[in-house]
């Protein structure tokens, strides 16, 4: 079978879950003896060693005044977020594609890739993820804490619109438009997809409520080839953060914890421990700010992270906003490192506190669940067997990948 995935983010390379679960899927694909194609909308952000897709086709790329003028075009028709990426020509590109090289299937992945698969008549499932606004929603709470609530999508406009926008009034206004749009986009596009897959049960509740009826699940998935090896020992006193920094939730989590919950750290805990921060597009602000201490160590983006996690003595995810299942939190338990995350955190996952993970919501209570599991081996030992166990009844890639492909291998007459 010929399986064509349409994507907005160019997938090499995978500093993101996002990234991660994507390429997972297509190598799964490929183990079934698969031909896999990429059709990516944005083009590499550097060198890539290509290890699935036969064949990758870059979008062309339009400039800022052609981004501009679609988004004045559709502004009260579409998210912002989706009218950067319609670009005519390219819609044109990929007729002429799926023309030359005739797929079997199509996998269209985020709802920012939704307007190139609705006029694909071939068997074709679109991958929401996590509802974008419903994550735009809860953001809003936090929207006088947060410095950038638009991620990546700034680095598509002018630098003087990017200071723009993030003012407090500009934020506001932004949200709240994505908010109303996406909302309305997310159930208008599903109409013209047999299967619209999300994250977890919440993410679906919430798509039922506003209209989309023909849903299932993709959740993150675990590669049981690539999670246990085991590439480094854990070592003491080593707390880790993991999270692509271009995406809202993860730097406020960053910044929460180092002004609330690390001065408790620092407070209860005797003795000397060091915090990692790991992830792709590191702020400025934030080395600038915390380059020079001691106890933070701002490593940044890494071709692998499971070395990093895999010496880690605890991982942290002080999650305040988002939605969907985290991968951060699935590989962190996958790697057999214990877990101290907040509500937030464990949305859509079926997880007992202090078996699985330790959940605390207050900045004091996280911080003794980190000294906790700090000094205690034997607790660190009992929740990572219980993690991994879960993680890999729960999440194995090729129970999902077999599923899906079954669907579009029966032409829709499949449910997944």
């Amino acid at each position: 079978m010929k399986v064509l995935f349409i994507c907005n983010q160019f997938l090499y390379p995978p500093f993101s879950g996002m990234r991660r679960k994507i390429l997972t899927f297509a190598k799964y694909l490929k183990k079934q003896g698969d031909e896999i194609y990429l059709f990516s909308l944005t083009p590499p952000e550097r060198d890539f060693k290509n290890h699935f897709f036969k064949e990758i086709v870059i979008a062309k790329k339009g400039g800022c005044f052609s981004k501009s003028r679609q988004v004045i075009k559709y502004f009260f028709k579409k998210p912002i977020q989706v009218s950067i990426y319609i670009n005519p020509k390219n819609i044109k590109i990929l007729k002429e594609y799926i023309n030359k090289i005739k797929p079997d299937a199509v996998f269209i992945d985020y709802i920012r890739s939704g307007d190139f698969g609705i006029n694909i008549n071939l068997p074709k499932i679109i991958n929401y993820d996590d509802p974008q606004s419903l994550k735009f929603t809860r953001m809003k709470e936090f929207l006088n804490e947060i410095r950038n609530p638009f991620g990546e999508g700034v680095n598509f406009i002018p630098e003087i619109l990017k200071k723009l926008l993030c003012l407090k009034p500009f934020k506001r206004l932004i949200l709240s438009h994505e908010v109303n749009t996406l909302r309305k986009y997310e159930t208008r596009i599903s109409k013209y997809y047999p299967v619209i897959l999300t994250n977890s049960l919440e993410d679906a509740k919430y798509l039922i409520k506003n209209g989309v009826k023909n849903i299932d699940f993709l959740p993150p998935l675990i590669d049981r080839e690539y999670y246990l090896q085991r590439l480094k020992k854990q070592k003491e006193n080593i707390i880790t953060f993991v999270g692509k920094m271009d995406y809202p939730p993860n730097p406020h989590a960053i910044e929460y914890f180092i002004k609330s919950i690390l001065p408790e750290i620092k407070k209860y805990h005797k003795g000397s421990f060091e915090f990692r921060i790991i992830g792709a597009n590191t702020p400025s602000w934030l080395h600038n700010t915390y380059n020079s201490s001691k106890e933070i160590k701002i490593i940044g983006e890494v071709e692998d992270i499971r070395p990093y996690i895999q010496e880690s003595t605890v991982f942290v995810a002080p999650l305040r906003f988002g939605t969907g299942i985290k991968v951060k939190i699935i590989e962190a338990m996958a790697l057999e490192v214990p877990v101290v995350t907040t509500s937030v955190g464990i949305q859509g996952m079926m997880v007992k506190n202090r078996v699985h993970v330790i959940v605390e919501d207050e900045p004091e209570k996280f911080a003794k669940g980190v000294i906790e599991l700090l000094n205690d081996k034997d607790l660190r030992q009992k929740i990572v067997h219980n993690a991994k166990k879960y993680v890999f009844e729960n999440f194995d890639a090729e129970k999902y990948v077999k599923n899906i492909r079954e669907y579009l291998k029966g032409n829709f007459k499949n449910s997944i």
